[in-house]
């Protein structure tokens, strides 16, 4: 289960998500005001802080967090996974590989229960053999003449699958909080996991704790006299679950700091994003319409600014979409030491005028180290003149 991967396949969701489920909210309370479309399209642009999203996520009406659907790919899950998870059905979507046109020579592999994962040698080669031999049964049913669909049947429950789910904020928090229980099996844990974990970083206030584990997390166990008897810290975000209970599954992960925002009129869904975990950038957004001539150089306020550790730069770098178009993020660094609003230096060289709309993405904002650098004329060894790094020869 060391192969399984997950995905959210459209990360910009989980923001659509939280200002749905806001306009949603404001619909009860302000639709009698409404007379016309303009108004409805003023409420629904109505900005809100991350305040305002876990006051309404934390209210017993599931109905607003209905309007916006999130889809996750999950890579490498057994079938019995696919038999565990599909048994929910209100509001959730499911699409795998067809069995029918699937040709397993050549292709298959099979997923290793952390049961087995953990196990002597001994009980790992046991595992592997039969479902080997399973396969090899397969294969040779192939070369009779029977069909890809019948000889199917011949295969390992372990086998990898490919599966697409797709669900409401709703859904997803209901099926992690029962998926994630210590009572579950080890496999539809792990996923579960994996996908709350992904959830939570993109929107840790949609997707708290006390909103989205296991019941014991929200308050106590409903399992009553099936209670494992161990429940789960209600601290714990799911990176702490994984830690805890799949010690075997957990890989180097990349360095990350936190880096504090200062507010200069920030819009809530303008934080900076990074669509996906480990991208380098995070996109940052453009506050209003702008028209930039020929030549022409426009300061992009941010709405934000940054407390950079020492030791540390942050640089505004250009989209490539943005690029060819002509238009290009200048690159000044931003100093640890700076404490004012971030601003997105843009220039147009290309030959005609264009346009940045609004909440347009105009650029990456990256954090990288740096190196401090003490500038001396006597290094104390000679080097070459002729090029960069030149050494004469």
């Amino acid at each position: 289960m060391d192969h399984i991967e997950t995905a959210i396949l459209n990360c910009y969701g989980i923001r659509e998500a939280e200002q749905n489920m806001v306009f949603a909210a404001r619909l009860t309370q302000h639709g009698h005001t409404i007379q016309n479309m303009a108004d409805l399209m003023d409420l629904y642009h109505q900005s809100y802080s991350q305040k305002t999203v876990e006051n309404i996520a934390g209210l017993p009406h599931p109905t607003v967090q209905k309007f916006m659907v999130i889809t996750v790919a999950v890579v490498g899950a057994s079938r019995r996974f696919l038999a565990q998870i599909t048994r929910h059905q209100n509001e959730v979507k499911y699409m795998s590989a067809s069995l029918q046109y699937s040709n397993y020579s050549g292709h298959a592999a099979f997923a290793i229960p952390y049961g087995i994962m953990k196990a002597d040698k001994e009980i790992q080669d046991i595992y592997k053999k039969s479902c080997q031999s399973d396969l090899d049964r397969y294969t040779e049913l192939c070369a009779l003449g029977i069909d890809h669909d019948s000889a199917g049947y011949a295969t390992p429950q372990g086998l990898r699958n490919v599966l697409i789910i797709s669900a409401t904020p709703y859904q997803w928090k209901h099926m992690i909080g029962q998926r994630t229980c210590r009572r579950n099996t080890d496999e539809t844990r792990i996923v579960m996991l994996q996908i709350w974990q992904r959830l939570y970083k993109l929107s840790p206030i949609l997707f708290a704790p006390d909103l989205t584990g296991p019941f014991c997390q929200r308050g106590s166990c409903m399992e009553k006299q099936m209670s494992c008897q161990n429940p789960i810290s209600k601290l714990w975000i799911p990176s702490d679950i994984l830690k805890a209970d799949y010690p075997l599954l957990i890989r180097r992960e990349v360095s990350s700091i936190k880096i504090k925002l200062i507010d200069f009129g920030l819009k809530a869904d303008h934080y900076p994003f990074r669509p996906h975990e480990n991208d380098a950038g995070a996109d940052v957004f453009m506050p209003y319409d702008c028209v930039l001539k020929p030549g022409e150089v426009a300061r992009i306020p941010l709405g934000f600014g940054l407390i950079i550790p020492d030791g540390f730069a942050g640089y505004v770098f250009p989209r490539s979409s943005m690029a060819a178009k002509g238009l290009v993020c200048e690159l000044p660094p931003i100093d640890s030491g700076y404490r004012g609003e971030i601003h997105a230096i843009i220039s147009n060289v290309s030959t005609s005028s264009q346009t940045i709309h609004k909440d347009t993405r105009v650029g990456q904002l990256v954090i990288t180290p740096v190196v401090i650098a003490d500038f001396v004329l006597d290094l104390g060894e000679e080097r070459g003149t002729g090029a960069f790094g030149s050494t004469g020869e």
